[in-house]
């Protein structure tokens, strides 16, 4: 009887281990790779006299110039970003470059968004796990994702969502595991026009910035929870994530990657998550930075070099790669960098742009949480009749005025209002123009000049600044 439960035991536990071996072996042949992230792979593991490494998303690959870093600061600097990467990967992504690495310094870049999210994103998996060294570190990786969203399966099998899509794909793959020292930095590059691998981690895209574009469609008001607390997912993964760069005796630092203006303006969690790690960090002894405050003796708005609502390029990686650089010099020198940043967040968000962008909607009958508007302030609409709801993000405290004008085929307007609170307009079906335009400004900021947008929403008009002249009060 113990006899034949032990071999049953045993051949289920064959049956698990080849069934492991074989899901791991698919991932790395039929899973699709991402060459960036394979090349800074290669470069940490090739520079073993790093000292002072950044993990992260694609936020430390875009955004951190090695380079200036290590002209700034006089050490070795070289970026461990994946992305898409939250808590999870950065262990696992840290257990990788202690394998060849002894930084004296980590700095992990976090984003106020990951602590909404309830997993991380599975596309950071794809990029990362095929890649990582050693049995204990991908079981420990897929152990911490599962525990988070428990998709068990889908993130077992990465190569049923993101699956090679010809031999020569696979070909290149198995290159990639087996003789990663071939790729050619230039041909990726060149390949992909708009990103350009630069070394030691570091792609600097030169896609064009459109903050007009980002501010239109990207930045709608979220409503308010009750608090902005880390769950205890996150401390468990930030207190591993402590003890293992202490166990390889490296000093941590965390660092809140700042944002767009209008994001603080529009998810109050940009500011509440930050502040909440802030008080984790300090309970837990962790030196911690939160960047998005900096005052502009440190480092101006990047808001003009944003291309999408994530991510800048241009001049301003630069910018803020020289401003980091500097901080963590006078932070490593003992210098005391708090003058740098501003002292709370009421002090910061007078700081930014009072009134970063405006959109327009149509009136279905059904709520939408970005409208200030409440139900009972709605107009009676007959028969026949649209109501549009003007909506902004603003400071708290802050009264908009709306006006609204029809766009004529040749680009010029007719005002159907004049500036009026409200942001409220109601017309008859059959006076709706194909395109209507909104208007907004602040009516106690007379200095600021108006902000616009479209319905249906439209690039063709000044939006981020307001250049137009309007002929209404």
């Amino acid at each position: 009887m113990h006899r034949l439960l032990l071999k049953r035991i045993v051949r289920l536990w064959t049956f698990l281990l080849v069934f492991l071996i074989l899901a791991f072996a698919g991932n790395l042949i039929f899973v699709r790779p991402d060459t960036f992230a394979v090349l800074t792979l290669r470069d940490l593991r090739n520079t073993p006299d790093a000292e002072l490494v950044f993990v992260g998303s694609s936020i430390v690959r875009n955004h951190i110039n090695p380079e200036i870093l290590s002209r700034e600061t006089g050490k070795t600097a070289v970026n461990a970003g994946i992305p898409c990467l939250s808590l999870p990967g950065a262990l696992a992504l840290t257990e990788e470059l202690y394998r060849t690495c002894s930084p004296e310094t980590v700095v992990l870049v976090l984003e106020p968004s990951l602590f909404e999210a309830d997993e991380e994103d599975i596309e950071a998996e794809n990029i990362l796990m095929p890649y990582l060294h050693g049995i204990s570190t991908r079981m420990r990786y897929y152990m911490n994702l599962v525990q988070l969203d428990h998709r068990y399966l889908d993130r077992l099998f990465l190569y049923r969502t993101f699956s090679i899509r010809s031999v020569n794909e696979m070909m290149r793959t198995l290159a990639m595991h087996f003789i990663p020292s071939k790729i050619n930095p230039a041909a990726v590059s060149q390949k992909d026009r708009a990103g350009h691998y630069e070394g030691r981690g570091f792609v600097r895209f030169s896609t064009d910035p459109c903050p007009e574009k980002v501010l239109r469609q990207s930045f709608r008001r979220e409503p308010v929870v009750g608090e902005y607390v880390l769950k205890s997912e996150y401390v468990s993964l930030l207190r591993q994530y402590r003890e293992l760069t202490a166990a390889h005796g490296s000093r941590l630092l965390v660092l809140v990657f700042p944002n767009i203006g209008a994001a603080y303006l529009s998810s109050p969690g940009n500011l509440g998550y930050s502040l909440s790690l802030e008080q984790f960090c300090s309970g837990e002894n962790i030196p911690f930075i939160n960047f998005g405050m900096a005052r502009p003796e440190l480092l101006s708005r990047l808001d003009s070099y944003y291309y999408d609502p994530y991510h800048f390029g241009g001049k301003g990686v630069d910018l803020f790669s020289q401003a980091l650089g500097k901080c963590l010099r006078m932070f490593s020198e003992g210098q005391d960098i708090s003058p740098l940043f501003y002292p709370d967040k009421w002090s910061f968000l007078l700081s930014l742009n009072p009134l970063p962008n405006v959109w327009l909607d149509r009136y279905h009958g059904q709520w939408d949480y970005s409208w200030e508007q409440t139900p009972d302030e709605l107009p009676e609409v007959q028969n026949g009749q649209i109501l549009f709801l003007a909506n902004a993000n603003h400071l708290p405290g802050v009264a908009p005025l709306y006006a609204f004008a029809s766009v004529n085929s040749d680009g010029s307007e007719t005002f159907l209002t004049e500036y009026l609170p409200g942001g409220m307009l109601v017309l008859n079906q059959s006076d709706v123009p194909e395109h209507l335009r909104v208007y907004a400004r602040l009516q106690d900021h007379p200095e600021l000049p108006p902000i616009s947008n479209d319905y249906p929403a439209s690039t063709n008009h000044s939006f981020f600044g307001g250049i137009r002249e309007q002929a209404v009060n």
